[in-house]
């Protein structure tokens, strides 16, 4: 294949069924999975199968975002209804009846954006692990990526199905592999170049993505965002090591607070009777050892929570802050005579990242605010 038109993105289960499908992406964030049966300038047209029968059913082109075939390619309706009538002809042909597949998986992730060409060794969780067409074995987390979409022609989809429709730059020729080339007599002395400077090819440069900027207004309301994310923590944290709450109460309050961490986040605890030495356990690992706390009752609360390094944005595009705070820590026993306490000064990385909300039909840019590692500063 010369080019892939584009890749769009959205959480879809058959990604993992053993056989690819035809999928069509929709305005209104849903999808429709089947066999493509005709693809036009007014409509796609889908078969699905209903018990041993199958339905047609038909979407309007100005309601679809982008569809993949079964092979793993890739079609954006906007741009294929913005070329000339031969051409987008040809194109549907070749997308409906082609036979090629990606010579490799493809790994597309949004920070920094770009395209990764290789063998996907292992997906599952949080954690891609992948080796490049040279032969390197790498990672990334998953929270980086926009998708990854495989040679078989499946594909997991995370990020929002406009995002490569909007960057058709992202995506430029397939990679062609080394081939040896047999040694060849010098060349000819070039002709001359009789060709007038006005009928020369004009050659373009390729501009680089311009990182998305927060204006004063967002950068004040995302800041803000940012402290009270971590205020919501410091009360989660209470209800999970409170020992009147009951295990629904904490089993919830534990999933709320995975959802605000980024998925490699880490935590440190310290102890004043391992000498203030802090131990680093992956979040989820913490919270279910805080609420097993071998105490009869526990008191947990955090105060003085501010900023002291502001968001400012890095090179990745993201913005980067950390915010402070002083948690009070107590374990009584039967009798309500404190066992242990601390006061522990912690500080907790956070992290603005871009993406792209579908709404009426159109991307609107927004920013996600999550928390990163949590640190330990001193203990007394």
């Amino acid at each position: 294949m010369k080019q892939l038109c584009t890749l769009f993105l959205l959480c879809w289960l058959g990604a993992h069924l053993a056989q690819a499908q035809d999928v069509v992406y929709l305005t209104d964030l849903t999808n429709a999975v089947g066999t493509l049966a005709e693809i036009t300038p007014e409509k796609v047209t889908l078969r699905v199968a209903k018990g041993e029968s199958t339905v047609r059913f038909s979407y309007g082109a100005d309601k679809v975002i982008a569809v993949v075939n079964h092979r793993g390619r890739f079609l954006c309706m906007n741009q294929l209804l913005a070329q000339p009538a031969s051409q987008r002809d040809q194109r549907i042909d070749q997308f409906m009846n082609g036979t090629d597949s990606p010579p490799c998986d493809i790994i597309i992730r949004a920070i920094p954006a770009e395209v990764i060409y290789g063998k996907v060794a292992y997906a599952q969780g949080d954690v891609v692990n992948y080796t490049t067409l040279d032969g390197a074995a790498s990672s990334l987390p998953k929270s980086d990526l926009v998708g990854i979409f495989y040679q078989s022609g499946k594909h997991e989809l995370i990020a929002d199905a406009t995002f490569l429709c909007d960057n058709p730059n992202l995506l430029a020729d397939e990679p062609k592999r080394k081939k040896e080339t047999p040694a060849t007599p010098p060349a000819p002395a070039p002709k001359e170049d009789r060709t007038s400077e006005a009928d020369k090819p004009v050659k373009t440069k390729t501009e680089p993505i311009t990182p998305l900027q927060l204006t004063d207004a967002e950068y004040k309301d995302y800041r803000a965002q940012g402290l009270g994310l971590v205020q919501e923590f410091a009360v989660m944290l209470g209800v999970i090591a409170d020992k009147t709450a009951d295990a629904g109460q904490k089993d919830k309050a534990i999933s709320q607070v995975i959802k605000m961490f980024r998925p490699d986040a880490v935590i440190q605890v310290s102890s004043m009777i391992r000498g203030g030495q802090p131990n680093t356990y992956k979040i989820k690992d913490y919270l279910i050892r805080l609420k097993l706390i071998p105490y009869k009752s526990v008191s947990l609360e955090w105060g003085d929570i501010q900023y002291v390094q502001e968001l400012t944005q890095k090179d990745d595009g993201n913005y980067y802050g950390k915010i402070k705070g002083e948690q009070r820590f107590s374990g009584l026993n039967g009798k309500g005579e404190i066992q242990y306490s601390d006061i522990t000064e912690k500080d907790v990385d956070v992290m603005l990242t871009p993406y792209k909300k579908q709404q009426e039909g159109r991307g609107e840019r927004k920013w996600d605010v999550l928390l990163g590692n949590v640190g330990v500063v001193t203990t007394q």
